[in-house]
Formats: structure tokens, sequence, C-alpha cells
């Protein structure tokens, strides 16, 4: 089994995120840390707005001087001259003088005077440039935006399949996508009865998900995995993990088959009446 294609994701190591409302000690963050390095993950996705995760990561690294993962970093919305400050800030905090990729974590943020120039001054530190974005016409935005390899990070799930029903990018095109919140930050693992009220949309597609995964005899986490890249054919997907034992599951998932065609086609029909909302993090309750 190959993790190539798995971004382990760093925001609950820095803050408290999603339905983990805890931050997570040090001490709990290296474990993760090390475990998820002897599976064979080597790509990190993380951000100057995680609270600790750059610092936690960089103290991680310091530790192993041997270990040279690919690192993904974003920055906040600002002018040209914060964001710089910010982008200084993380590769010091990383104790990295280069990094895989920096994503603008809003992708409007790009469109500022003088940004894209700015980040020109790190062509040579930064493999591919782009930004974190929630729909497919802000992906397009951006890949217009900039001028070399381009990397954008975008939602997918079994209830979520905008990007994969998108078309973009285009083949011809050195724009890469990975592919977040493949658990729609938690909610897939919760039982029907215990979606909040304003997720009940959602209630008859979590039933179908939830009786397939138990008819397959895996956790719903697994049937999520396995759905986003067999029946929607994604690949280079971010996973948050708060303990090590997810990535067990994780790995659980990677192995599981396709989910059958009929099992899809019923999810996709249970969606058809769900507004936007109810896929939107963005838009959801702060207190859940």
């Amino acid at each position: 089994m190959s993790f190539s294609e798995i971004v382990l994701g760093t925001v609950q190591f820095g803050m408290p995120y999603g339905l983990n409302r805890t931050l997570m000690t040090e001490a709990a963050v290296f474990r993760i840390l090390d475990r998820a390095w002897e599976m064979g993950i080597r790509r990190l996705d993380t951000a100057r707005g995680y609270g600790l995760a750059e610092e936690r990561l960089g103290a991680w690294l310091a530790r192993h001087p041997d270990r040279d993962p690919e690192i993904v970093t974003k920055f906040p919305d600002g002018a040209a001259a914060s964001v710089t400050k910010s982008v200084d800030t993380s590769l010091a905090l990383l104790g990295r003088d280069r990094v895989h990729g920096l994503l603008a974590h809003d992708p409007a943020t790009l469109s500022r005077p003088g940004l894209i120039d700015a980040l020109a001054a790190y062509r040579d530190r930064v493999h591919a440039f782009g930004a974190s974005v929630y729909d497919v016409t802000a992906a397009r935005r951006t890949a217009e935006l900039i001028d070399g390899a381009v990397l954008i990070q975008a939602p997918a799930n079994p209830y979520d399949t905008r990007f994969a029903d998108s078309g973009f990018p285009d083949a011809s095109t050195d724009t890469r996508v990975v592919y977040r919140s493949i658990y729609l930050q938690g909610i897939i693992g919760l039982s029907p009865e215990r979606l909040p009220v304003h997720l009940q949309a959602l209630h008859p597609a979590q039933e179908i998900l939830h009786r397939a995964a138990a008819d397959m005899a895996i956790s719903p986490h697994a049937f999520a995995i396995a759905y986003v890249r067999h029946r929607l054919g994604l690949r280079d997907l971010v996973f948050g993990i708060a303990e090590p034992g997810h990535l067990d599951a994780l790995a659980e998932g990677l192995a599981v088959p396709a989910p059958s065609s009929a099992i899809e086609t019923a999810i996709r029909q249970a969606l058809i009446s769900v507004p936007d909302a109810a896929i939107d993090p963005r838009v959801w309750p702060k207190t859940q």
C-alpha cells in the first residue's frame, strides 16, 4: 500500500478544530508525525493561520534533520507587505528556506494590488503558488492569475462532488489539485441521528452512507475514502489527524475496494435537494 497520495493536514496540531475542541499537546503531535512518517507519508499541509501548527512542525523537523517532507503552507488575507511578512514568518517557524507550495487562504487575496509581484520574489523557493478554494470558479480564476505551476486545494467528499464533476483542471495545464474535507470536518462519522440541526438536510444521504459502510463491514470514514478515490476518481487527499489511531483508519480506507455504482447513485439522488450551505463549513454556525 502506498501513502504517496496522502497529505497530512495539520490544523488540528495548532488549534481546536472541527468536532475536536481541545488543543493537542506537542507530545501528541509528535507521536502522530512520527507514526505518519513510519507509514510513508511525506507530504504536510499547514498554514500561518493554524495557530501553533507551523511552530510545532518546525520543532519536529529540527529533531529529525534527515527528514525532508513536501510542505505546503498558506498565508492569510492582507496587503502585499503583510503577506510577505506572513510568508517569511512561516519559513522561519518551519525552519525551511523553501517549500513545495504557497497558497492564499482566501483566493481573493491574489487580486490585491502588488500581491502577485510580491509572491514572485519567492519563485526560487516555492515550486507552486495557488489558493485554498471552495468552488470551481475561484479555482479557475486563481489559475488565470498565476504564471507557472499552480496548486489548488479544494473540498471533496461523498456529499461534495463539484470538483470531481467539473473537469477542472485541464490536463494540458500545469495545475494540480489536492482535495481536503474528505470527512466533511468529521460530519461523515456521525450517526444520522446525531447530525446537528443545521445539517438535517444531509440525513437521508447519511443514512445511505452509514448503511452501505455497515454492509461493507467498514467505518464511515473508510467508506468516504474509498468513495472519493474510486467513485470520484480523486487522488492527492488531505487528512487531518487528531490521534494515531486515525492513521490506522486511513490505512483501512486506502485498502477498501470501490463502493458500488448503485450506492453512488443513491447518495447522489439523496443530495439533489440539499442546499449548498449544508456542505460549506464557512456558513455553518460557529458552535456545533
